[in-house]
């Protein structure tokens, strides 16, 4: 019997279960597959179902589905997330963006669900614990002494990373080093009330913190704005690179959505699939469509900036945020922000199969990355009802935006505590499993990339391109190999169908006598 150990049991781990468990289902094959993971399997970095409901998902709710073979004939029949929140005693409209613990929950029901359809033959269990080590042996890898014949790493989000503020920090304000759990490192004392905060980073993990310091704290939200409870700091105090807040998301059901934009993104995608990964091609197809969107909201011509050149953020980051948020709920025109954002989701599907997988040389890659940075945050950005709670704070006074894009420096001058609200990146981080796997020759760093060197069927490479027999990888640890790992969409990337059903067909010529 081949035995499986996937590292890691975040929502990429899960997927990658799933798929493997129906491919052996339908295929009456046998497998022992065991799961990794310190903490329950569904969690990860950012669903863990015990913490506080103001921490919202952060993309629309309806790509959630612990299926990933749905209608394909190779299903174990889970529920999708919809289906399974109504038969919780949820009411329709369902919440576009809710909680992270409702996905955690959802996740962890339908990891016990797994366990329950799974045939005999299939061994699938959890063991909580994290995996610090692999060794290769044979034609196999060791974890702790025990012997897989295929392991795939799926490790999520680092734990730390070399640009963490906790390394070298001298201020005098003390530093709470990272944002979650939150109920850990945003408490009372260490953050006390009445005390002035300073932030590094103004994005999603801020936003975050921000609700943990007030709303967590018995603060009030309604269409009045903010109430303080008095348990919350005096100030709250942003600084980040970019100078400004993200661009919110759309409401899913608002008026920009009833916008006829389809042949727009129709042909934009076509342009992405004809690209053969070339880097101003699939830009140009961005740029395009921004336009053509622009003139289905503008109801006549408008002019865009050249391909690549992205709306600096306003002077103002809260007039820019207010303006924001009204275009987000369609009480406003959109501009060009809106446009490009909107482009670059629609079409992020064919630019991660444009450009993904090494197709672009290395000094064409990094005009992609720059693009790429410069539109995340204008089209990954908050969701309308947390945008909302922040500018509400920025009215109150208790988010201070005026040194957002000032000097670090001067923000630090009148610090009590200082929060580093910025997040490891993805690649291969230092400390890490595949970094350790990587300094030891075992894995490779593709070149002029961030993350592990793997195949399509997300099979590790040495640096030749040689596949490395029983290791295979997703998520953030491949990043720019491919692009784009932190989604919860099982359709944006086919690595775990494809590596389920290399694994599932392995499974299956042994079970004839067939290999090894």
């Amino acid at each position: 019997m081949i035995r499986v150990a996937i590292v890691g049991a975040g929502p990429k781990g899960l997927f990658a279960a799933e798929r493997l468990a129906a491919h052996l289902t339908v295929s009456d094959a046998a497998a022992s597959i065991t799961v990794f993971d310190p903490q329950p399997p569904g969690w990860g970095a950012g669903y863990a179902a015990d913490q506080p409901d103001w921490l919202r998902l952060n993309v629309n709710a309806a790509i959630v589905d612990m299926d990933g073979g749905r209608n394909t004939g190779v299903s174990l029949g889970l529920p999708d997330f919809a289906e399974w929140r109504r038969g919780t005693g949820e009411t329709e409209p369902l919440d576009a963006f809710p909680p992270r613990a409702t996905v955690g929950h959802y996740l962890a029901h339908c990891w016990g669900q797994l366990l329950d359809r799974v045939p005999a033959r299939v061994r699938l269990r959890h063991v909580a614990r994290r995996v610090d080590r692999l060794d290769a042996i044979g034609d196999g890898w060791l974890i702790d002494h025990e012997y897989y014949d295929e392991v795939l790493m799926c490790t999520g989000h680092a734990q730390d990373w070399p640009g963490a503020l906790r390394h070298g920090w001298a201020g005098p304000a003390p530093l709470v080093p990272q944002v979650y759990p939150v109920r850990t490192w945003l408490t009372s004392a260490a953050v006390p009330a009445g005390c002035t905060v300073v932030c590094r980073g103004a994005a999603l993990t801020f936003i975050d913190a921000c609700l943990s310091l007030t709303e967590g704290r018995d603060g009030r939200f309604d269409r009045n704005g903010y109430h303080r409870s008095g348990a919350e700091p005096s100030r709250i105090v942003p600084v980040a690179r970019r100078g400004g807040f993200m661009e919110v998301k759309p409401q899913p059901d608002g008026p920009l959505a009833a916008l006829p934009l389809e042949q727009f993104r129709r042909r934009g995608l076509a342009r992405c699939a004809e690209a053969g990964g070339q880097v101003d091609v699939v830009l140009a197809a961005v740029w395009q469509t921004a336009g053509d969107y622009l003139c289905v909201a503008a109801g006549g011509a408008v002019s865009v900036p050249p391909v690549g050149v992205v709306p600096p953020p306003d002077d103002d980051p809260v007039t820019a945020l207010r303006r924001s948020l009204r275009v987000a709920m369609g009480e406003c025109r959109p501009g060009l922000a809106w446009a490009l954002g909107q482009a670059w989701r629609d079409l992020y599907s064919g630019v991660v199969r444009a450009l993904g997988h090494q197709q672009v040389t290395q000094s064409a890659w990094s005009s992609f990355a720059s693009a790429a940075a410069a539109l995340e945050p204008i089209a990954f950005g908050p969701p309308p009802v947390n945008a909302a709670k922040l500018l509400a704070l920025c009215d109150a006074g208790l988010v201070d935006a005026s040194f957002l894009a000032g000097r670090w420096s001067d923000a630090l001058h009148d610090a009590d505590v200082v929060i580093d609200c910025v997040l490891p990146p993805p690649g291969l981080v230092e400390g890490e499993l595949a970094a350790d796997l990587m300094e030891r020759g075992l894995v490779a760093k593709a070149a002029g990339r961030r993350g592990v060197s793997v195949a399509p069927d997300a099979t590790c490479l040495t640096s030749d391109g040689t596949p490395i027999g029983g290791l295979a990888a997703l998520g953030r640890l491949t990043e720019d190999v491919v692009i784009g790992n932190d989604t919860l969409s099982r359709t944006l990337h086919p690595s775990a169908a494809r590596w389920a059903q290399r694994i599932a067909a392995r499974c299956a010529s042994v079970a004839v006598g067939v290999g090894r």
